[in-house]
């Protein structure tokens, strides 16, 4: 990402823009396993030793929309517990992430500077490159980790499903569901194929093979007929597609998608024939 041989002297060229790296400082409190981060020409860092360690911090009692204990409340059980190093850079990296992914929902990825995440993370600013390279870098594995997340989500909203049928309205729906809750998401998906193409393909790509895996399923257990294995793929896609631009017809101006019942009825409609293809007669 940072280049080879011959680079020029101005800062690389990045899908949003460039941010140099700000002055080094020398951790807070001295780890001998780790080493000084390399720094290349054109002031960007290269982490190659081990995350800091932190200091106390008092957290605030706080969960997630989906009821999840965040970050700033497990590091009050890190002090009781004594977290180890990496699950206390997990957390920091989880911290990022989501704040990254709220910054970009409100924002945008053009206007989403470092020092936004950052505060919103309640993180030093220098923090942030112990963990990315850059601002793209970051951008970039965005969007692949949150909807491996969506994915989570759908996956347990849809397990109690008795046949495909049936789990796949409960996918249909619980896509909507989880925009509804996390309306972010919606900018965060659609911006990426301009800046941050990288996870788009990278997205897309999970989301067909998982989709893919899903109705292989259904075929072999034979609760969808007429279709050849090399055809699922495209299956996988017109599902994707009617989600994608249900979700834009009926987004509402502030990122919310609210599904009118009758939406969820028609798809159902359209699955129940499509799904139950008619092979043709020899």
């Amino acid at each position: 990402m940072l280049g080879g041989a011959g680079r020029s002297a101005s800062p690389p060229s990045l899908a949003i823009g460039y941010e140099p790296r700000p002055k080094y400082h020398a951790p807070l409190f001295h780890d001998p396993s780790r080493r000084r981060s390399d720094i290349d020409t054109n002031g960007l860092i290269l982490i190659v030793g081990a995350e800091r360690s932190l200091s106390p911090v008092k957290p605030a009692l706080k969960k997630t929309k989906n009821g999840a204990v965040t970050s700033r409340t497990l590091k009050r059980a890190a002090a009781k517990a004594k977290l180890t190093r990496a699950e206390k850079s997990d957390m920091i990296a989880n911290d990022l992430f989501h704040a990254a992914a709220a910054v970009v929902g409100e924002h945008g990825y053009l206007e989403a500077m470092i020092i936004m995440i950052t505060q919103k993370a309640r993180v030093a600013n220098g923090t942030f490159y112990n963990y990315f390279e850059s601002r793209q870098d970051l951008f970039d594995q965005m969007l692949p980790r949150l909807g491996r997340e969506m994915l989570q989500f759908i996956a347990a909203r849809s397990a109690a499903g008795v046949n495909e049928f049936e789990r796949e309205l409960q996918r249909f729906e619980a896509f909507f569901e989880y925009l509804d809750k996390y309306p972010e998401f919606y900018r965060i998906l659609y911006e990426a194929e301009v800046f941050a193409p990288t996870a788009f393909e990278t997205h897309n790509a999970q989301v067909t093979k998982g989709y893919v895996g899903l109705l292989r399923k259904a075929l072999n257990a034979r609760q969808i007929t007429g279709y050849s294995s090399k055809e699922l793929v495209v299956l996988a896609l017109i599902l994707m597609g009617a989600r994608h631009y249900i979700a834009m017809h009926f987004r509402r101006q502030d990122g919310e998608c609210h599904l009118p019942e009758w939406v969820a009825a028609t798809y159902k409609k359209f699955i129940m024939g499509g799904l139950r293809a008619i092979a043709k007669e020899q």
